[in-house]
């Protein structure tokens, strides 16, 4: 979502780096300085990306509407960025399965990220996690983007979501 509002930011900070890593020259993408820390700035950006998205599928606009305000709910109702990672993750599995619903609230993100009040702390360094769910695929959206996962038992693999290893997407040199 922090790209939509990536007009905001200067274009050389969206260069990618020549590094040298493992004895080897690579090319390393900068990872996006664009950052959404408020529901004012993702409400922005979310309008910007409802355009888009209705564009192609424009009998889901009611529904995309819902989803704003469910997560509009979600930040009047946590202290912390419990939204945020509900929509990110809530966005991942729209991803998996685009034919579900907008307008549904997913029971388990929710009691995961809108009603945990340890969201902000810090439990975990982020270079090893609890995973809950072993049978899944599905990756952290917070280790990949961030760096690193707060949450005392995450439910998502802590790997990269482009190369699958170890490291968080923001560092991966491919």
């Amino acid at each position: 979502m922090a790209i939509l509002l990536a007009q905001h930011m200067p274009s050389d900070t969206n260069r990618p780096k020549l590094v040298v890593q493992n004895g080897q020259l690579a090319l390393q993408s900068a990872p996006n300085q664009s950052k959404i820390f408020s529901i004012e700035v993702w409400t922005t950006a979310f309008i910007i990306f409802t355009s888009i998205y209705c564009n192609l599928h424009p009998e889901r606009f009611q529904e995309l509407l819902k989803y704003m305000s469910i997560i509009r709910l979600g930040a009047k109702r946590c202290n912390n960025l419990g939204w945020k990672h509900y929509d990110e993750q809530f966005r991942l599995r729209k991803a998996i399965d685009p034919n579900g619903s907008w307008a549904t609230v997913d029971s388990e993100l929710w009691l995961i990220y809108i009603n945990d009040s340890t969201e902000n702390k810090n439990y975990n360094s982020g270079s090893t996690s609890v995973n809950m769910n072993t049978g899944s695929n599905l990756k952290c959206y917070a280790f990949n983007y961030e760096g690193n996962c707060f949450k005392q038992a995450c439910f998502y693999k802590h790997v990269c979501i482009r190369c699958n290893a170890g490291h968080p997407i923001i560092t991966c040199p491919f």
